[in-house]
């Protein structure tokens, strides 16, 4: 479209790369058809004043653009718009009919004269310079379902809005009121379950099922607060539309007072859960008063310790807003609070506060926090898990922390409102609080750290180490019930039985630095004849770890470090070498132990290859019997290889089994025979020697 025209009824169907270009002002009063392909306004204006049916193309635009939607007629199908995605002016202004913004969009100005805007759920809109909205209530509605809601950042004040809300069924859901004047009967009529939580009576907890508590509030009300947040329960999954009053004010920081009561000293101990009272007190349910979400790491904070904590359904998520904190979070909780949503935060006095900037309002519309992709080191992250839900408890090492509660790098541990969920924890030392990111002080070879949980139903359960970026440090799970160490370095994992009684100190994280393997003895140097058969298994006491459930991985090769020749090949499993050399030589292997942190001790032998003679015989302190007493199964084994054969004979002299040898060691299986006194009669051509094995 090379100069301004005015057309009755248009169609764009031109899938091609570029699309249909305007280089000026269009006006369509017919019927505009956007098929396929590309409508790029390309800075000119666009009018639309007669039915608009966006059924598979998109519009094109950039800052210069300006797009008008007057006059009468349907629209269907709405408005997409291609990459950049940008309008300077988008004006609504047909009445009775809705214009459904179905992508992102950055606008300048946006002015909805008449009829609807419809904010896509999930998708982010930007206003620049200025919102106008003249219909008011029915005229800006932004739509929300299970993948979020719409996301809008606009600079404008009293603007009048419906601003939708899903809230999933069957759960607990924390919710904040954008608007100044939304009527409570919205989410309580009908239905009991709508609360705010009272920070000021001294009961146990704010929300959890395993303490009593007070503190949930019903709402007495005709309107919801702009400075509080609210919890709300219902069988049935829906869709709220909150209208009434203005959005907040987009050039106005949002401040929170918050309360603080003194309970006094004690503690509590209920199902199994024991901590201060100091843990109840100063909680405040707040929440994100813009329609944008907001990143908490801009958020000012007085008074109020460093983390927020936001109830997903199931269990809490948390995060931090220091840089020590960033990247530490818990069950997947990150800065980025959505719009309309409830949160928790703890002071720790009287008219602490929780300022929340204007600039911290960011396009992340996500119905749940995402956790951040961020390593950080010395850290340790566990998870409890039963039937496919999971609860995650941290512990990290920090040069600032102590073992008591540091209020800028611990996060107490909320429980879930579901009584049948795990929930896992660590304890400080004196046990006085419950964590779920526990900080404590950087340790040099060895510490201890209580570990508990909340179990609802007797089953079985499986604690995880999902994350470990401590350097070469062993992470042993204790179960105290079952006096057992497991090395979740190694194993990655632990399942137990629990009962739904006794459960909360049954278990210890033991952090140990790793020591590296060791060599106990020097392997012996060997002779073999050529064209003969060489099979030879290190004695398993040549190489220890003594890191409990260690687990060791070997190599050969020669002792510059080339591979082993042709003939001689190494099994790494049964640490074990076999081959048939035909040449005389001599060659000295090299035999390496490394742990799962790649600590490593090495041993040389050296392997002579003869023309004539033969192995040398054995001698009667080379032998070793073990198990013995057995209860059946035992090992002979030589410190070089033997060819000869083994008998096994009982006490009366009958010969129970043979066995021959061709190795330095073999087993011997008694299990199908009675208890009592056996004779292990090891015959080469030049010597015999007996051995006596006792069976349990």
């Amino acid at each position: 479209v090379e100069a301004s025209a005015d057309f009755y009824n248009m169609t764009v169907n031109n899938s091609s790369a570029g699309g249909v270009t305007m280089n000026k002002s269009v006006s369509v009063t017919g019927r505009l058809n956007l098929t396929a392909g590309v409508l790029n306004l390309n800075g000119s204006d666009l009018t639309i004043s007669g039915p608009f049916s966006g059924t598979n193309g998109v519009f094109g635009g950039n800052s210069l653009s300006n797009l008008t939607v007057n006059g009468t007629g349907a629209i269907t199908y709405g408005f997409s718009f291609a990459a950049p995605q940008e309008l300077n002016t988008f004006n609504m202004n047909r009445t009775g009919e809705t214009a459904i913004l179905s992508t992102n969009l950055t606008v300048n100005t946006m002015q909805i004269d008449a009829g609807t805007t419809e904010l896509s759920s999930g998708k982010y809109y930007t206003v620049n310079t200025s919102l106008v909205n003249t219909p008011g209530t029915t005229g800006l509605v932004l739509k929300s379902d299970a993948t979020g809601t719409a996301s809008l950042i606009q600079p404008s004040a009293n603007i009048k809005a419906t601003c939708e809300r899903y809230l999933a069924g069957g759960q607990w859901n924390y919710i904040f009121s954008p608007l100044d004047n939304v009527a409570t009967s919205l989410f309580n009529a009908g239905n009991p379950n709508f609360y705010w939580y009272n920070e000021s009576p001294g009961d146990y907890w704010d929300a959890t099922t395993i303490y009593g508590t007070t503190g949930w509030t019903s709402e007495s009300a005709a309107s919801m607060s702009i400075d509080k947040g609210y919890i709300q329960y219902h069988t049935a999954t829906n869709t709220y539309n909150m209208t009434g009053g203005n959005l907040y004010n987009p050039s106005v920081s949002k401040v929170f007072t918050l309360g603080y009561t003194d309970s006094g000293t004690g503690s509590v101990g209920l199902n199994g859960v024991t901590a201060d009272w100091n843990e109840f007190e100063g909680w405040n349910l707040i929440g994100n008063p813009f329609t944008s979400a907001v990143d908490w790491s801009q958020v000012s904070l007085n008074n109020v310790e460093n983390y927020v904590y936001y109830y997903d359904g199931s269990n809490y998520q948390c995060y931090g807003t220091s840089p020590y904190n960033q990247g530490i979070t818990a069950n997947g909780g990150s800065q980025f609070i959505p719009a309309n949503q409830g949160i928790f935060v703890k002071t720790t006095a009287n008219n602490g506060t929780v300022t929340i900037p204007v600039n911290a309002r960011t396009h992340n519309s996500q119905s749940f926090w995402k956790k951040p992709q961020k390593t950080v080191d010395n850290v340790l992250r566990l998870e409890i898990e039963n039937s496919g839900f999971a609860d995650e408890t941290v512990i990290r090492t920090l040069p600032y922390a102590t073992e008591n509660h540091d209020t800028d790098f611990d996060a107490y541990k909320l429980f879930s409102y579901d009584k049948t969920k795990p929930m896992l924890y660590s304890r400080n030392e004196d046990n006085s609080h419950i964590y779920a990111i526990n900080s404590i002080p950087e340790f040099e070879n060895e510490k201890i750290v209580p570990l508990g949980m909340y179990i609802g139903l007797n089953a079985d359960y499986t604690i995880r180490l999902t994350e470990n970026s401590f350097s070469k440090t062993h992470i042993y799970l204790e179960d105290k019930d079952m006096n057992e160490f497991v090395n979740l370095t190694v194993t990655g994992k632990y399942t137990f039985w629990q009962n739904a009684a006794d459960f909360s100190d049954r278990f210890n994280i033991h952090f140990k630095l790793n020591s590296s393997p060791v060599l106990n003895a020097k392997i012996p140097d060997q002779e073999i004849m050529k064209s003969e058969t060489y099979i030879y298994t290190i004695p398993s006491d040549i190489f220890t770890d003594n890191d409990l459930g260690d687990v060791l991985t070997y190599k050969a090769s020669l002792e510059n470090g080339k591979s082993l020749p042709s003939w001689l090949s190494f099994d790494n499993k049964k640490v074990q070498f076999s081959g048939t050399p035909e040449n005389v030589q001599t060659i000295n292997i090299k035999i390496t132990a490394a742990d799962i942190f790649g600590a490593s001790v090495s041993d040389i032998y050296k392997l002579t290859v003869t023309s004539a003679g033969s192995i040398p015989d054995i001698r009667k302190n080379s032998i070793r019997v073990y198990p013995n007493p057995t209860n059946g199964k035992f090992t002979v084994e030589f410190t070089a290889p033997v060819r000869g054969k083994i008998s096994v004979i009982d006490i009366s002299g009958k010969v129970l089994l043979i066995k021959k040898m061709l190795s330095n060691s073999s087993e011997i299986d008694l299990s199908s025979y009675p208890k009592g006194i056996y004779i292990i009669n090891i015959n080469t051509r030049t010597q015999s020697i007996k051995k006596r094995v006792i069976k349990k």
